[in-house]
């Protein structure tokens, strides 16, 4: 089991006063990718568009405790949410889908998928 977010660390150096990022480590999942001396200089900016391709709703529910003592959370997917619906919207149907679970809730989370483009 791995983790699914994105970490991004800079390694920052001083070049001649003029500072730069020495290196960029990304990590995704089980990989981790390398990039050597990414000057700042020659890093374009452009507007980002983010569109939200899906959205959905996970109910996290507490099915009893390991040995240690320590909560025993499962998840509950539900997809096919509006993407635009309200987070409140969102949280009061997980509120209701929880108080039809035999084990109580412990956090209601809503899950979105997002497409980024350059324009």
């Amino acid at each position: 089991m791995y983790s699914k977010s994105f970490y991004i660390f800079l390694v920052l150096g001083d070049k001649s006063t003029k500072p730069f990022i020495r290196s960029v480590f990304f990590f995704f999942g089980q990989r981790i990718y390398h990039v050597n001396n990414f000057k700042i200089g020659e890093v374009k900016q452009m507007p980002i568009i983010n569109s939200v391709v899906s959205s959905g709703l996970r109910v996290m529910v507490q099915i009893g405790t390991n040995l240690g003592g320590l909560p025993i959370i499962r998840a509950r997917n539900f997809t096919g949410v509006k993407p635009q619906a309200t987070d409140e919207a969102v949280y009061n149907v997980g509120v209701k889908i929880g108080e039809l679970q035999e084990h109580p809730v412990s956090a209601i989370r809503r899950i979105v998928e997002s497409e980024l483009s350059s324009q």
